[in-house]
């Protein structure tokens, strides 16, 4: 059985997690990372009650991410620091806001860049390859570059949950069968390096699940422990008049994650500023309990999707929903 806790992280994002059993962590406990390439066997999950609330954040320090918030950092950050409005007075705000310490960090890295990471914080890693070509990467041209990522990450020394280029489909850096080759060598240079806290996490995002654009880069069961997606409803932005529920937004991504056998994450996810805010994520809160198989959710608190006081009450009723 799965003990269901709940993180929820802002800055960038807003996540509420569950995890179940393996190392212990903060009081609690997250699954132990397998000898990979070969991913364990999930678990039954319920939504039991679970320890104290803790909460996680968001941090973005790739140029695509920094520059929604009008910030470019032309030098690769420094391991375990923030730039910009992504600081530490921001993570400060954050967990006054909600209440309680702040215990993940969503991490965005690029190749060839120092990996981010936030000091006493799980990362919930993305590694993408910027210009280099999948091709390259598969073919071994790219090990050196690999292994230095390998020793950054082991050396973090918890538990990380990393995913190789997420949304592969809306970034393509070559063909589907050159991204899961791509995906395959990178986790297997990972194992021969020794790395044994890292759980592979698949991203993409959840519109792809019903035009069949993602399925395709699905690397496979034998090497992916989680199947993540991202996805919001735009009604209110960007011309979007459409309404889509939560459960609309993530249905597909939910039933493949469940045909598959895998823990979900619902990596990003968001509700434009507006009256029917509440309502979306109260109703998001109901979906999820019914969804035991759903392992994190990440609410992505920016631009038009930022916390306003009408999300804070329900995105904490979310997050006790758990207990």
């Amino acid at each position: 059985m799965r003990t269901v806790q709940r993180f929820i992280s802002t800055g960038s994002a807003v996540l509420v997690a569950i995890v179940g059993s393996g190392a212990t962590f903060l009081g609690t406990t997250v699954p132990a990372a397998a000898s990979l390439p070969v991913a364990p066997a999930v678990p039954t999950q319920t939504r039991a009650a679970g320890p104290p609330v803790i909460f996680g954040v968001g941090n973005h320090n790739i140029p695509e991410r920094l520059a929604i918030l009008g910030h470019q950092d032309a030098q690769p950050p420094a391991t375990g620091t923030r730039t910009g409005q992504l600081g530490a007075s921001q993570i400060d705000q954050s967990e006054h806001q909600l209440g309680t310490h702040l215990a993940l960090s969503r991490e965005y890295g690029q190749w060839n860049h120092r990996i981010p990471v936030t000091p006493d914080h799980t990362p919930v890693l993305s590694m993408n390859t910027g210009p280099v070509r999948w091709a390259a990467v598969a073919s071994g041209n790219q090990d050196a570059e690999i292994r230095r990522q390998a020793a950054q990450v082991k050396a973090i020394n918890r538990i990380v949950y990393l995913a190789f280029q997420h949304e592969p489909e809306h970034d393509p850096n070559g063909t589907p069968a050159e991204y899961i080759a791509a995906w395959h060598h990178y986790v297997n240079v990972f194992a021969a390096a020794g790395v044994r806290n890292v759980r592979w996490t698949w991203i993409v995002t959840a519109n792809g699940f019903y035009s069949d654009k993602a399925l395709p880069y699905y690397p496979g069961d034998s090497i992916v422990q989680v199947v993540g997606a991202d996805g919001y409803n735009w009604a209110g932005s960007h011309g979007s008049t459409r309404y889509r529920t939560f459960e609309q937004v993530f249905a597909g991504a939910h039933a493949f994650a469940v045909a598959h056998g895998k823990p979900m994450i619902v990596a990003e996810f968001g509700m434009v500023a507006g009256p029917n805010r509440a309502q979306w994520l109260e109703e998001a809160t109901a979906t999820l309990r019914s969804w035991p198989n759903v392992a994190a959710e990440l609410y992505w608190n920016q631009a038009e999707f930022a916390i306003t006081s009408n999300a804070v009450g329900p995105l904490r009723a979310m997050n006790a929903a758990a207990h």
